[in-house]
């Protein structure tokens, strides 16, 4: 065996310790106290290295493990976060302080203003000219500091809050979530109509590039700059330029297409909720966009077939599977068209009809996907927040049943 093959594994085991100690002590994790002197102990078993490079490099590692043990028993670990966010909840610098997480934290919002392009009137140095309306124009940033009294596990993996269905399933780092979490929730605490001027809200793309710095007795043990989750597009700067020509912009997209590149674009911010907005508003219009297909091909009345009508159809066939016939035909069922039944029964019934490409029970399932958390958010029931994974299998879905749902392809009806 290579003679200084323990010099190469000597810093990783002091890193196993410093993990084992982030694992009971920061933010996620958070599992208690610790007896110090335990990680001391393991920390002593670890042979120096013999060749001077490796052991610089080790001392290196051992004085930050020392630290970080030393700033737990003074009290004295501290994690210090700094942003920016392309918009601002607050007029004034603020300053706030709370308990989150168990741990003492201070909040510092430093807006910075600026011109935009929709104003004409001239700004001074001690004022920027920004308008009342709301617009997309960029007029602020807002320079957030946050102060911890403890440790953060910056690295640790959680849930990408904002990753499009084509990007896949990666995770984002817990010092991004944790931030985007405080500043919104601060956002909607602080909130005050008079104090805010144009967009105030974050989604967890306007999470800027941040620096995570750990102190321990005063004394800088970490120093890291994190960028935002998710990849970076190169754009060239060279002069050129698309012409389109005798292009005819009446010419539009269908509305369930818009619906969908809404959800998609919401989704891409992390504004989950609205994603699962736009995807109900346009699987309703995807629903009868191709209704309206099949019952046309079928010679089958649209506005009879989707009436409350078929209800009682339903209703008049459950009965006859219970009581006799003839008993059943004294029944007087309502006639009226008024109203619309919903999509589950009109597809079940529609499959009874003609002879769809996918069986009813499969486009209904999809269907469940998307419209699983439409009431909740539609109705009120429900503030809190979607799971990103969620709303792509409902985009997944969306785009089975629109080249799913039709009927199927016969020599007859060449669909």
């Amino acid at each position: 065996m290579e003679v200084g093959w323990y010099d190469n594994i000597s810093c990783l085991q002091i890193d196993e310790i410093i993990w084992s100690l982030y694992n009971q002590i920061a933010i996620p994790h958070k599992k208690g106290t610790i007896n110090p002197d335990n990680y001391l102990k393991q920390l002593s078993k670890i042979k120096e290295p013999i060749e001077e490079e490796k052991r610089n490099e080790f001392y290196e590692h051992k004085n930050k493990l020392e630290q970080l043990i030393s700033g737990y028993k003074s009290k004295t670990l501290k994690t210090i976060l700094k942003t920016t966010i392309p918009v601002t909840p607050v007029k004034e610098k603020t300053i706030i302080r709370i308990q989150y997480f168990d741990l003492e934290t201070e909040i510092i919002l430093s807006p910075e203003f600026m011109t935009s392009g929709q104003s004409m009137v001239s700004a001074t140095s001690d004022n920027s000219v920004i308008p009342m309306a709301n617009s997309q124009w960029q007029h602020c940033i807002c320079k957030i500091s946050v102060s911890i009294n403890g440790l953060l596990d910056s690295s640790y993996p959680s849930e990408n809050l904002s990753l499009p269905p084509e990007k896949g399933n990666h995770n984002s780092p817990f010092v991004h979530n944790y931030l985007f979490e405080l500043v919104e929730k601060i956002s909607w605490n602080i909130y005050k109509p008079e104090d805010h001027i144009g967009r105030w809200l974050i989604t967890p793309n306007d999470i800027g590039a941040i620096t995570y710095l750990t102190l321990a007795n005063d004394n800088e043990l970490y120093n890291t700059k994190i960028d935002p989750p998710g990849q970076s597009l190169s754009i060239s700067k060279q002069n050129k330029e698309v012409i389109i020509e005798n292009h005819s912009i009446t010419i539009q997209k269908q509305w369930f297409d818009k619906c969908l590149i809404l959800a998609i674009d919401k989704l891409g911010t992390g504004n989950t909720n609205e994603a699962i907005f736009w995807l109900n508003a346009g699987i309703e219009a995807l629903f009868e966009e191709k209704t309206r297909s099949i019952c046309e091909q079928s010679n089958i009345d649209y506005d009879e077939f989707t009436s409350s009508k078929s209800y009682w159809i339903n209703a008049k066939e459950l009965v006859e599977k219970y009581i006799p016939r003839q008993e059943a035909d004294k029944i007087e069922w309502p006639t009226t068209k008024n109203g619309k039944t919903s999509w589950f029964s009109i597809i079940k019934n529609l499959s009874k009809q003609v002879e769809l490409k996918e069986g009813y029970k499969k486009i209904l399932s999809h269907y469940s996907k998307v419209n699983k958390h439409r009431n909740a958010i539609f109705h009120g029931s429900n503030q809190h927040r979607v799971d990103g994974k969620t709303v792509n299998e409902a985009i997944a879905s969306f785009n089975w049943i629109k080249d799913n749902y039709k009927m199927k392809m016969t020599p007859n009806n060449g669909t």
